[in-house]
């Protein structure tokens, strides 16, 4: 016998009759606790560490912060405070995993109390926090950058030529627009040969960051 499926209406209605009928929490007790926010993740497959550690970033104050040109995301960066700091062990499995995460060596440095990995514009920061360390994820896409500021760079050039041909004698004003159109033409190519994978390019940085940064809080998660 097949499996009975239900509309979207009917689905509605039986939530509806369902939580007509759940008890309402005793006064002081709104909200949802962490093991309660665990058995649902259990319920669609989300494993309850993780649940602990997105719980734990919340409440420690993760900061995601975007650096826009024209709208789009040229940098990405995360912050993370941890539960304590991190050993020299777990620091070199969270260097290891940043190797792994962007095909790259890098290169390390320690001074005094601050770690850091990096990696051209990539960098992973150790620095003392709040209870423990902060850990620090930032990157910024500099050849799309420079493809964006050379293009509105020629496109300026470009209003430039075209305004100064309507105050120019015929022939040197026709050169002067063609100039200005050519000049128009190509800063659109560049201009867009540089936004055009940004918003991948962010997602996938976040999405890595996020990532290591999670491992450190499991790695500092208590016991």
């Amino acid at each position: 016998m097949p499996t009975r499926r239900y509309t979207d209406d009917e689905v509605a209605e039986i939530f509806r009759r369902a939580t007509a009928t759940v008890q309402p929490r005793p006064a002081g007790e709104a909200g949802t606790s962490l093991a309660e926010l665990q058995a649902i993740g259990r319920e669609v497959g989300i494993p309850a560490d993780r649940v602990a550690v997105a719980a734990a970033s919340l409440e420690h104050g993760e900061v995601v912060h975007t650096q826009r040109l024209l709208g789009l995301p040229i940098g990405v960066g995360e912050r993370i405070e941890l539960e304590r700091k991190l050993t020299d062990a777990e620091w070199d499995r969270l260097v290891v995993a940043a190797r792994d995460t962007f095909h790259a060596k890098g290169r390390q440095r320690s001074e005094g109390a601050f770690r850091q990995w990096t990696n051209g514009n990539l960098q992973v920061l150790l620095e003392p926090g709040e209870r423990g360390h902060r850990l620090r994820l930032q990157t910024t896409n500099q050849n799309a950058q420079g493809l964006m500021m050379s293009g509105l760079a020629m496109a300026g050039f470009a209003a430039v030529a075209a305004t100064s041909s309507l105050f120019a004698v015929a022939a040197k004003g026709e050169k002067l627009l063609l100039l200005g159109g050519l000049l128009g033409m190509l800063g659109l190519v560049v201009l867009a040969a540089g936004t055009v994978r940004l918003p991948g390019w962010a997602a996938r940085r976040r999405t890595q960051f996020r990532a290591l940064a999670e491992l450190a809080a499991r790695m500092t998660q208590p016991e």
